[in-house]
């Protein structure tokens, strides 16, 4: 994937905004992501943001148990009125993400979430795999910055590709279909909390 898609995609993780109206932010604002978050804001466009604001307290909490009981999961999807929450869409989504969270193994929602010790100490090991792979600065920074990406992609929920696809659009991340189902229900949807056990595995 190019890095300007990378970008559209990450763009739309943030907003919810729709491709074109990310792709356009980009162009207005030379790549740079935080002023494409900007843009959008100023021209009105960033449904997720403007969302996110807003209290969360109704929902769901809802359970899985897969594999014969030897993996369960147990999660909190919020939504700001019980109506959303009986939405057959939010429903969907919530039954899609406990699958997914049994599947992949998640370890936090979201980058904010990971304690920044643990942060310091794989950005260090991603430098030091970069310095073996490369002398040039800008290209270790780039490795590196790959690397902590894909990182990202295994213990952040946010960041992980959807285990649900769509089959006639682009593979999107959970980030991303959570901002769609908040801009298509019309209220902040939040991911506020999970557990996953699995038979055998020690409590971290």
């Amino acid at each position: 994937m190019s890095s300007v898609a990378e970008k559209v995609k990450e763009l739309r993780s943030k907003t919810g905004a729709g491709i074109m109206h990310c792709k356009k932010a980009l162009q207005e604002s030379s790549n740079d992501l935080d002023q494409a978050v900007l843009w959008l804001r100023k021209n009105n466009l960033n449904q997720a943001l403007k969302k996110s604001g807003r209290k969360a307290k109704e929902g769901v909490v809802a359970s899985y148990i897969h594999g014969a009981g030897r993996i369960g999961v147990l999660l909190e999807v919020n939504s700001e009125t019980d109506f959303v929450a009986r939405n057959t869409d939010f429903q969907d989504f919530v039954r899609d993400l406990r699958l997914h969270i049994a599947a992949m193994s998640p370890s936090y929602i979201k980058e904010e979430d990971v304690p920044a010790e643990l942060v310091e100490k794989e950005k260090n090991l991603f430098s030091e795999q970069a310095e073996k792979k490369s002398k040039d600065p800008k290209v270790k920074e780039r490795i590196s910055a790959g690397l902590y990406k894909k990182w990202l992609e295994t213990v952040c929920l946010l960041n992980q590709e959807f285990v649900r696809q769509n089959q006639e659009g682009p593979k999107e991340t959970v980030g991303v279909a959570l901002s769609q189902l908040s801009a298509k229900v019309g209220e902040n949807i939040v991911i506020r909390r999970f557990v996953r056990f699995a038979l055998g595995e020690e409590s971290s």
